[in-house]
């Protein structure tokens, strides 16, 4: 009897719980239903709403200005990629003068009808983790260059400009110069050790005296014959990737070059109709129960 009861009590705090619950989903179907039902009611001037809509949106492309958007990934391999942010965005100033097309061909030292299809220069970091498998200097740090352009057919003149002009820049030129005379200072120093080591192998080679497997006298100093030729080894492996450094002092590298799109592709005409279908559709919603017939 008071298990009946305990039951009961548990099925009538249940039923207390869910009744708010089952009355909200209740008044939520009625509005569906009344709602369905005035839209059936106006479909004319529902499917009109979303019609106008559309027609707004698939007209886009023939107001708008069309471009030739293309993006190049390049990897700055000494200096921070902020160095090669400030030079670009002097480059995006002037692209939005509108006597962008003399100033850019002075800026980038191209024919000035191919600085004139430049409408935009934007530059962005990017995630070195994303890029660095292609890259090999530990310091490297990738940016990114997206051009607008009203015309492709300078794209490979272009991205040589951009190139150079991250390079040839006087801070470039300035660090680049302390990095090659550094490089210098380190590989002299290495050759002065080399031929102190090439000393002691020689005089290894004749004074030897045994003191055990390990290790011979030379002088009356132990020395280990196998750590003398693995520092001769070091030394020269040290010296011969200081003559690489020494031989390629460039600083910016393409990783990702510009492609020359066969069409416009920007803005995204599709992307903006499918906004507008959608808006149209929320618009549709929301005004055919307020405009329509009740």
């Amino acid at each position: 009897m008071d298990r009946d009861k305990i039951g009961s009590s548990e099925e009538i705090d249940l039923l207390y719980f869910f009744n708010p619950v089952i009355e909200l989903f209740r008044k939520a179907g009625s509005l569906l239903l009344s709602l369905g039902k005035k839209l059936l009611r106006n479909a004319g001037l529902f499917f009109a709403i979303v019609a106008v809509a559309s027609i707004a949106g698939f007209s886009l492309r023939f107001f708008i200005p069309k471009y030739y958007k293309t993006t190049a990934v390049f990897v700055s391999r000494y200096l921070p990629a902020h160095i090669a942010l400030l030079n670009l965005d002097e480059l995006t100033s002037y692209a939005a003068d509108n006597n962008s097309g003399r100033r850019l061909a002075l800026r980038l030292k191209v024919p000035e009808n191919i600085a004139a299809a430049i409408h935009s220069v934007h530059a962005d970091a990017v995630d070195n983790n994303e890029y660095k498998y292609k890259f090999d200097t530990a310091g490297g740090a990738a940016f990114k260059v997206t051009l607008r352009l009203t015309a492709v057919t300078g794209v490979p003149q272009i991205q040589e400009a951009l190139q150079a002009l991250l390079e040839n820049n006087d801070y470039a030129i300035t660090r680049k110069r302390v990095r090659r005379r550094t490089l210098e200072i380190m590989k002299d120093n290495l050759l002065d050790m080399s031929k102190s080591l090439d000393s002691l192998k020689a005089v290894y080679q004749e004074r030897v005296l045994p003191l055990s497997r390990s290790q011979v006298l030379i002088m009356n100093q132990p020395v280990v014959p196998l750590e003398l030729y693995n520092m001769v080894q070091e030394n020269s492996k040290k010296i011969s990737l200081l003559e690489q450094d020494l031989g390629d002092l460039e600083n910016i590298e393409i990783i990702k070059p510009f492609s020359s799109p066969p069409a416009f592709n920007d803005p995204d005409f599709k992307k903006l109709f499918l906004y507008f279908l959608v808006g149209g559709l929320l618009a549709a919603v929301v005004l055919t129960p307020i405009l329509g017939r009740r």
